[in-house]
């Protein structure tokens, strides 16, 4: 599944499998970042929630269309 945020390592939209991202975060600006940078690299959830102490919940689709949240 693609998405509208691009990976600007590609160049194209994220095929990461995240179709959504919600953070809880000590101020807006911190929570949208984390937020966008998780649909791209879901692999950092854990090691950018610790570092600025926030609290992430993403949801990916399968190829057959059924949603998983981490």
């Amino acid at each position: 599944m693609k998405h509208h945020i691009i990976d600007p390592t590609a160049g194209q939209p994220s095929g990461s499998g995240v179709i959504a991202s919600f953070v809880l975060a000590s101020t807006a600006l911190v929570a949208d970042s984390l937020a966008t940078v998780l649909i791209v690299r879901p692999e950092l959830e854990s090691r950018l929630c610790s570092k600025y102490q926030a609290k992430a919940k993403l949801v990916s689709a399968n190829m057959a269309g059924l949603l998983h949240s981490s």
